[in-house]
């Protein structure tokens, strides 16, 4: 067109869109693949037409802003990730309701303020992205990402330690037998067990040695139990969730501070990344009756069904 856009640049990216469009990510990410495939985009591209300049936000974006005590050009973090300054806000030609676009400090972003061959605002390559409204907050030091440091020792050298604790625990043959105890249900059951609990032991000094010696390994709960959650059928249940809160199968929540209903899935899933809840409502409120994209995740009545990202439902 006279933008220079192709069919597909006027399907919106899936990963800009709000996290509670998941039905509609998935149906967007199959049409940017049709039109890929079947338009694919011209050697040479018509030159954009200089067009009319988008005001940087509208009144109703500035209502928003003032709400929350930010104005374009403030220092905002996005989602308590990343750290940028807020260089557009207000609607968009790529998805509805209220965006943020934010110039990111790190080339972590994915555009340089266009989408799509419309200029919202003007950065360097990576180092813009669009969120929405509600996933940014204002910056302050307390609201400082942690930087991690994979390579940083995060406490003393346990050796140190062990030496100093055995020279004043060790009392005798009792506590020897404790310890080649330990020992033995480390080596056959692995680190993911460990470090056993040592006040039962010390409550129990005079049982005989085979109280302490390991259960079966039938009997050890799997680690998937640390969630909160039983093994699922459905896909990629429970996967890759060490930073979420404990939830648990059949567990009554809250979706967004407005809906109700009972949690059915949760882990990985094909139309977006990152975990996600799957929950049937109690009211025909829904998106779906457990399915996205042609994959079932769990079972429901029609339009029972909702995915949400953990930080949307709460207990």
């Amino acid at each position: 067109n006279d933008k220079g856009q192709c069919p597909v640049d006027v399907v919106p990216e899936p990963l800009d869109m709000p996290l509670e469009m998941a039905d509609a990510a998935a149906q967007a990410k199959e049409l940017r693949t049709l039109l890929r495939d079947a338009l694919p985009r011209p050697l040479t591209p018509r030159p954009l037409v200089p067009g009319q300049s988008l005001d940087l936000y509208s009144e109703r974006a500035r209502a928003h802003l003032a709400n929350m005590g930010i104005h374009v050009g403030d220092k905002v973090v996005i989602a308590g990730q990343k750290v940028g300054t807020l260089r557009f806000c207000g609607s968009t030609e790529f998805a509805g309701g209220l965006w943020a676009g934010v110039e990111l400090q790190q080339p972590e972003g994915k555009n340089d303020g266009s989408v799509a061959g419309v200029h919202y605002f003007t950065c360097r390559l990576k180092h813009g992205i669009f969120v929405p409204l509600s996933k940014i907050s204002k910056f302050s030091e307390r609201s400082r990402p942690i930087p991690r440091h994979p390579g940083a020792p995060l406490r003393p050298p346990r050796h140190i330690d062990l030496s100093r604790v055995k020279s004043k625990v060790d009392t005798g043959p009792l506590s020897r037998s404790c310890s080649t105890s330990t020992s033995s249900l480390d080596s056959r059951h692995g680190p993911v067990l460990r470090p056993p609990v040592p006040a039962p032991r010390q409550r129990r000094p005079l049982r005989p040695r085979q109280e302490v010696t390991p259960p079966s390994s039938r009997s050890t709960p799997p680690p998937s139990s640390q969630c909160g959650l039983p093994r699922s059928r459905t896909p990629s249940a429970c996967s890759s969730v060490s930073d979420a809160p404990v939830l648990r199968l059949g567990e009554r929540v809250l979706v967004i501070g407005q809906r109700t209903g009972v949690v059915r899935f949760y882990g990985k899933t094909r139309f977006a990344p990152g975990i996600w809840l799957g929950i049937e409502l109690d009211k025909p409120s829904g998106k779906n009756d457990g399915s996205v994209g042609g994959v079932k995740y769990f079972s429901c009545p029609p339009k029972h069904g909702v995915f949400a990202p953990p930080s949307r439902v709460q207990r």
